[in-house]
Formats: C-alpha cells, sequence, structure tokens
C-alpha cells in the first residue's frame, strides 16, 4: 500500500544523503531540476518518505538511479549512485538505505543528483527539508 499523505509531509522531509548541496548552476543536461548533494564515497542515501521503487536501473545522464512512488503522483529521483540496494516493486519505509554513493568521474567527490517531481513537474526540494540548517541552504 504506497501512502497518500506526502503533500503534508512538505518542509518535514529528512535529507536523502548527510552532505552538502551544492548550488544548483542551470543544467547542461536541459532542465535538470534537481539539486546536488555532496557526501563522502561510500556513504548511504536514503529514502525520505515511504512508497514503493517503481525504477531501479540505468538511465543516459542520470547512471544509477532509483525512483520511488509516494503516492499522490509524488515521486523523488536518486540519481548517480554507485551502487543500488532496492529494485522495481520493493516497498521501502523513510530512512531506509535505497543505495551507496561512489566516487564521480569529474571531480573526488561523490555526488547525489536527488529530484522531486509531483505528475511530471519538478519541485523545489529545498521547500521540502525540514532541518537544513542556514550552511546548507
Amino acid at each position: 500500500e504506497i501512502p497518500s499523505d506526502f503533500a503534508s509531509s512538505r518542509g518535514k522531509l529528512p535529507m536523502p544523503l548527510q552532505g552538502r548541496i551544492l548550488t544548483e548552476e542551470p543544467s547542461s543536461q536541459g532542465g535538470l531540476k534537481g539539486i546536488t548533494v555532496e557526501g563522502c564515497p561510500g556513504a548511504e542515501v536514503k529514502a525520505v518518505y515511504a512508497g514503493r521503487i517503481d525504477f531501479s536501473g540505468t538511465l543516459k545522464g542520470y547512471g544509477e538511479i532509483i525512483v520511488i512512488n509516494h503516492g499522490s503522483r509524488y515521486f523523488t529521483v536518486s540519481a548517480q549512485l554507485a551502487q543500488r540496494k532496492r529494485h522495481e516493486g520493493d516497498m521501502v519505509k523513510a530512512g531506509e538505505v535505497i543505495g551507496f554513493l561512489g566516487k564521480s568521474s569529474s571531480t573526488k567527490d561523490a555526488r547525489l543528483y536527488f529530484e522531486i517531481r509531483k505528475a511530471g513537474k519538478s519541485l523545489d526540494p529545498l521547500t521540502w527539508f525540514g532541518s537544513l540548517s542556514k550552511s546548507e541552504r
């Protein structure tokens, strides 16, 4: 059973990764609207909310990617993973590990690309996280 109250968690979601949010630049890949979070190589990437894994695989431009369906047409996208830990059809709870960061090819840092979407439109994830300190904003 997929939860349907994702919208009520706006401003309260945990971060998918312990790390620093990098300032977003307009994307060269044509309108990616998520955020990039810098973490340690091998760091755990977690589900920010309960839901069902709708896609777990590799996509051009995104690398290893997991898409979680949170009900009411809300989805979160975690991309640029080094390793996926969950598979399509799996149910996950908030805080459950879905994958791990790797080293990105362009830098020595590990980075996660994260998006929140509703019905195909990208939403600003920064308005959904609860406990961002000023340094992370």
